[in-house]
């Protein structure tokens, strides 16, 4: 049995109004987990908050208000939490009309007794004027090229603001002036990167190229052929600076095969082919852990395209594989998508078909130990994909993002051990979508990179930023006004990305760019200012720089600065007045 040994109500943050009647509010919350024997719990549960009217059975307050929460004890279990912070979910005021008010938490489903008693701290929720609200402003200033106006939501990238909801997209720069299919695209540095890709002008031989940044300007080597046939489920992955792995479909002879690709300048050398399946290969996705170690997940269609994992070492050029391949489903599978996490642990994401009527979106941990690969399977779609798009964060985070005929989202998970929490799906386009690919930022951020098949399919970017296991997005953003399709994404730093695509708008050439997002969430511009001025921010408090509010509503970060009502987007504060704008402490 779980239970909470200490209890603490932290504070009150208020949102109100000028108004005489109670707004909506929100509790930061704070427990201690420890088992029967006192030892704190350390791993993530979910929590229950709900408020009565009495210490025992009683009423429920606030017309069935609840708040769940998975929350994170830290190693003396000790964990905080926001009550009240769900979109669209603050906590009622009218909760506290009464004299009596009871908090019950209840953990992994088990209520904690006795009650909480609200106190007079609980009333703080009463109304008050917005000008007895604190308000915070720093100044900074505003990055190149840019302009802010009071009122404008901004975000902060390397000390700088600009308004929030930007990207920058640079010139197109083409690699191959021929029709260029499938190409998979990885950083060796913030300045080199590798494209592979099937080039349909050249035989539709496996080929790759060397890419060079500087100044913002692309410029390539040469062309260098990987495979004299065809090639298909073209995959990438970096091994060291200077040094990658490439793997593909022998269209020829239907097998799984890598090769160890060396790179000196401009010039890239080929270790020998290393089939890894001797077998029709389909829907393959290759990783690297270390400078030795890579692992590639794949269907094998001459096993009933079960799903397989292959373990390979790296020596110099050269790749060995274990004698037999872990088989991580009976079912047949596809959309295989994965990521490493660290030297000894990976996440890959499938769907399984296990029969017409039974089909399911799956992701799994990897975890190896010498030569042993173990996994361990969930499931977050009951549905199959057509694809996905592995994004590790850190060793405890990562980010599936997936399409489907039902939708189009992604989801964050969590590690402990060898245990999984996935947090729920967020969509990002509730329309007709393909070619997905994503890539990491930071550690809490990522960019997902879409043809976007309801507007003009266009390639379209979208920031998401996780906490909590939560998915929150900037808006979406065009890269390029053009047909596009077959594209994929990687990172160059903790702002930029790289993407390599199908040019349908130019003969299908292959081409890329490159993209810059704007920074984390910062505030809301107190003044107009423009390059190199420094400019006020309100970080907390109170904003008096909007129209047309309307009063308690959550407004949220939209394009260009402005304030939107989308509640998939990050929360900026709620409405004090039609003019006011309380911001929120607990934004991203």
């Amino acid at each position: 049995m779980k239970k909470i040994t200490t209890l603490l109500f932290v504070g009150i943050i208020v949102f109100c109004s000028f108004q005489a009647f109670p707004a909506p509010g929100l509790i930061n919350y704070q427990g201690r987990l420890t088992d029967d024997t006192g030892n704190p719990i350390t791993i993530s549960v979910g929590v229950t908050f709900t408020f009565w009217d009495s210490n025992i059975n009683g009423n429920q307050l606030g017309d069935g208000f609840s708040d769940v929460d998975i929350v994170f004890p830290d190693s003396n279990g000790i964990y905080s939490t926001m009550i009240g912070d769900d979109p669209g979910n603050l906590i009622p005021a009218s909760i506290f009309s009464g004299d009596n008010v009871w908090l019950n938490v209840n953990i992994g489903g088990e209520d904690l007794t006795p009650r909480k008693q609200m106190t007079s701290v609980g009333y703080a929720l009463q109304a008050k004027a917005s000008s007895d609200v604190k308000k915070v402003v720093r100044d900074f200033p505003v990055a190149s090229g840019e302009t802010v106006n009071s009122g404008d939501v901004v975000s902060l990238l390397f000390g700088e603001v600009m308004k929030f909801g930007r990207y920058v997209s640079g010139t197109e720069s083409v690699f191959n002036e021929a029709n260029t299919f499938n190409p998979s695209i990885m950083a060796l540095s913030e300045s080199k990167f590798i494209v592979a890709y099937k080039d349909v002008g050249n035989s539709n031989y496996g080929t790759a190229i060397v890419g060079t940044i500087s100044a913002g300007t692309i410029s390539w080597g040469e062309e260098e052929v990987f495979s004299n046939n065809e090639t298909l489920w073209n995959s990438t992955a970096k091994i060291a600076t200077d040094k990658f792995v490439v793997a593909f479909r022998d269209h020829v002879t239907g097998h799984g095969i890598a090769r160890v690709g060396a790179v000196s300048g401009s010039t890239i050398t080929w270790g020998d082919a290393a089939p890894f399946n001797e077998n029709e290969t389909y829907s393959l996705s290759v990783l690297s852990l270390s400078e030795t170690v890579i692992i590639v997940v794949y269907t094998d269609g001459g096993d009933s395209n079960k799903g397989k994992i292959a373990r390979g070492v790296v020596s110099g050029t050269t790749i060995s594989w274990d004698a037999l391949p872990t088989m991580f489903s009976s079912s047949s599978v596809s959309a295989i998508s994965g990521a490493s996490l660290s030297s000894d642990s990976f996440v890959f994401a499938f769907s399984e078909s296990r029969s017409i009527s039974e089909k399911y979106s799956r992701v799994a941990l990897g975890i190896v130990s010498g030569f042993n690969v173990s996994f361990f399977p969930y499931t977050f779609y009951d549905r199959d994909m057509t694809e996905s798009a592995a994004v590790g964060l850190s060793q405890k985070q990562f980010v599936i993002a997936f399409r489907s005929s039902g939708s189009n989202g992604a989801l964050a998970g969590s590690i402990y051990g060898k245990s999984v929490i996935l947090g729920q799906n967020y969509i990002f386009n509730p329309g007709n979508i393909s070619s997905i690919s994503a890539a990491p930022l930071t550690d809490a951020r990522f960019v997902i990179v879409y043809t976007d098949d309801g507007n003009s399919e266009y390639i379209t970017a979208v920031k998401g930023e996780v906490s909590r296991n939560e998915i929150l997005w900037d808006p979406a953003f065009v890269m390029k006004n053009a047909t596009c399709d077959i594209q994929s994404t990687a990172r160059l730093s903790g702002s930029k990305f790289i993407i390599a695509f199908e040019d349908q708008g130019n003969s299908n050439y292959g081409a890329v760019l490159i993209g810059e997002t704007s920074g984390k969430l910062l505030g809301i511009a107190d003044a107009d200012a423009s390059t190199g001025e420094n400019v006020p921010i309100i970080l907390n408090g109170v904003s008096p720089h909007h129209s047309g509010l309307s009063l308690d509503k959550t407004y949220y970060a939209g394009s260009e600065g402005a304030l939107t009502e989308n509640i998939m987007m990050n929360r900026v504060g709620i409405a004090v007045s039609g003019t006011e704008l309380l911001l929120d402490p607990r934004r991203p």
